[in-house]
């Protein structure tokens, strides 16, 4: 006759509660999370005129704000 353990079901329970929490903030925090990334270019084709000319990529904001009318994305 096996021994009953009322626990088992409760460890199953809060692995899977543990790893759904995870998941959800994971996914939220990779769709508010800002990521700034530099790369410098040199070559001697480039005009003198466009020394530090910047060109800013923004993609993949998922309709998410950053502060009020996104100015936190102009900081960068």
């Amino acid at each position: 006759m096996k021994k009953w353990k009322p626990w088992k079901g409760t460890i199953k329970l809060c692995i899977l509660s543990t790893a759904l929490l995870t998941v959800i903030i994971w996914t939220i925090w990779g769709n508010t999370a800002l990521m700034v990334n530099t790369v410098t270019v040199t070559a001697g084709r480039i005009p003198a005129a466009f020394s530090g000319f910047r060109i800013a990529q923004v993609s993949d904001l998922h309709n998410a704000e950053f502060g009020e009318n996104n100015a936190r994305l102009l900081v960068y």
